[in-house]
């Protein structure tokens, strides 16, 4: 899904999401989510319940996959200042987009 709104223009995911809880899944969640960042090269803004309903561990990743802000296990408010140049700079180091191939080919 997050292909398809690269693809349609998106250069900013915002996921909403009611993580649940347990052994090692805020790991989980931070994972995933930074991944999303990278392997897209966009920002994504990840918003998840703060315990004990979610995982909390609300975020905004960049296109590196760094972690600009990030809210913890509280309920809080948050702000990222994100820069299109950044999303530019990123996919000339990581053209992962550009080197997409569509087709199958046999061996």
């Amino acid at each position: 899904m997050t292909r398809r709104l690269v693809d349609a223009g998106a250069d900013l995911v915002v996921v909403p999401s009611e993580w649940v809880r347990g052994p090692l899944k805020e790991q989980h969640w931070r994972t995933l989510v930074t991944a999303r960042a990278i392997e897209n090269t966009i920002f994504v803004a990840a918003a998840d319940h703060a315990p004990p309903i979610g995982a909390g561990n609300s975020m905004v990743v960049d296109p590196m996959g760094v972690e600009l802000v990030t809210i913890g296990e509280e309920t809080a408010v948050a702000v990222a200042w994100l820069s299109m140049h950044r999303v530019a700079a990123v996919r000339e180091t990581n053209p992962a987009l550009r080197l997409r191939r569509f087709g199958v080919h046999p061996l």
